[in-house]
């Protein structure tokens, strides 16, 4: 009686799991579509809820151009590991 609840609980775990990875599969097929844009499933902060969002390559670059810049200025635009 027991293995039989054990092997139930362990399927029902497994499906859910599986059915994770198909739907991450299949986002990610969708990522480039014909408007040039990039979606992605990201995680909300403080959450676990998951949002599918889309930028184009010129917004995602734009994004990394500002926190490169954020970086340096919060560092002071010395660099971490001067050369010797």
């Amino acid at each position: 009686m027991k293995y039989s609840l054990v092997i139930i609980i362990s399927l029902i775990f497994l499906s859910c799991a599986s059915v994770d990875k198909s739907t991450q599969a299949s986002e990610e097929k969708n990522n480039a579509s014909k408007d040039g844009l990039v979606c992605k499933v990201e995680e909300i902060t403080g959450s676990h809820v998951r949002k599918r969002v889309c930028y184009t390559q010129r917004q995602i670059e734009r994004q990394q151009e500002v926190a490169q810049e954020a970086l340096r200025r919060s560092s002071g635009g010395v660099p971490s590991n001067p050369a010797p």
